[in-house]
């Protein structure tokens, strides 16, 4: 947290905060409130006076002992308390519809401000999916791009533990921070925090809820550049993710995959309404020419060595009169 920063307003706000995500359904007009309050005061300059301010009309009472047992969290090795106002607060996050005005952070608090890069996708993802997401999170990591993904099972795994093996990844959650979900992924996200970060907006203490994580989506795409999908049903989560980053004005990626594979039905959907379909990490690099990004080393180009070693083949164009010759020069291109 900014040192400069005012505590009581912090402490206010977290108190608010807390209370209405810790009310759960219950509480929605409330939430709603709160929402549009922070739309109304994106553009202020200071979000926490404005939302003091205006959390008196909220009609939820603000619970002051979790704001007591965040700050407390805060006075950990490596805890961190980041607000809106705060100039370690990332500024694509800080640029979208609906900021968190509070973000719990376990790890390295810069990270957030490097180029990122998300990768979301099915919770039962299939072997070849899989292996797919660990090369590619791998690759783009060796590039210098922060991997980010939601730490549940499947693709999102796949992405932090790919990511992990040539640089830095962040996990953003669906719950409080001292929560972590799935419990069996407690040894991932403390291997994703020991050199990267793991992140929730959600107070302490709050629980998974099926709501929370479509909020927790718009965090994923808000703090990256761009958003890859593999292995996504039409609706579905990962998909939700792709909606705010095209939202947001972010690049949405996809992945094909087999016309029967109900699971490559979202990903194909993305591409039919103009995400850049996606074969390897150099076509999301090829997005990035203006981030100075890393060389990586020979070990880490296993999926792209190919298209690295040589120069990309120009896209040919059908010559007027000769279809099939340009078909079969095309089936035989290597």
């Amino acid at each position: 947290m900014d040192k400069g920063l005012d505590i009581d307003a912090l402490w206010r706000v977290l108190a608010c905060h807390s209370a209405l995500y810790g009310a759960g359904r219950s509480a929605a007009n409330a939430v709603s409130q709160y929402r549009q309050t922070l739309k109304t005061i994106a553009n202020s300059g200071a979000f926490l006076p404005p939302l003091i301010a205006k959390f008196s009309d909220s009609g939820v009472k603000p619970r002051w002992d979790i704001a007591d047992r965040a700050l407390k969290w805060e006075e950990s090795p490596d805890h961190h308390l980041i607000s809106v106002d705060d100039a370690c607060y990332a500024v694509l996050l800080r640029e979208i519809a609906v900021p968190p005005p509070v973000l719990f952070v376990a790890g390295s608090v810069e990270f957030l401000t490097h180029a990122q890069i998300a990768i979301v996708g099915s919770r039962k993802a299939t072997k070849p999916g899989c292996e797919f997401v660990t090369d590619i999170a791998c690759e783009l990591a060796a590039f210098g791009l922060v991997i980010i993904s939601g730490l549940v099972f499947g693709i999102d795994a796949c992405a932090h533990r790919g990511a992990l093996k040539a640089g830095v990844t962040i996990a953003v959650l669906g719950c409080g921070i001292d929560r972590i979900y799935p419990s069996r992924h407690q040894g991932l996200a403390l291997e994703i925090s020991s050199s990267g970060a793991v992140v929730s907006e959600f107070p302490l203490g709050a629980p998974p809820r099926k709501h929370h994580f479509p909020q927790r989506n718009r965090i994923i795409s808000g703090l990256a550049r761009g958003t890859i999908v593999v292995e996504a049903a039409k609706r579905s989560g990962s998909i939700s993710t792709a909606m705010h980053a095209a939202e947001q004005g972010r690049e949405v990626f996809a992945v094909p995959g087999s016309p029967r594979n109900p699971m490559s039905k979202g990903c194909h959907l993305l591409i039919a309404q103009g995400a850049k379909l996606i074969e390897c990490a150099l076509d999301v690099v090829d997005e990035c020419t203006d981030l100075p990004l890393a060389v990586p080393s020979a070990l880490t180009r296993t999926r792209t060595r190919r298209r690295w070693d040589r120069e990309r083949p120009k896209p040919l164009k059908p010559v007027a009169g000769n279809r099939s010759q340009w078909i079969r020069s095309f089936l035989t291109l290597d």
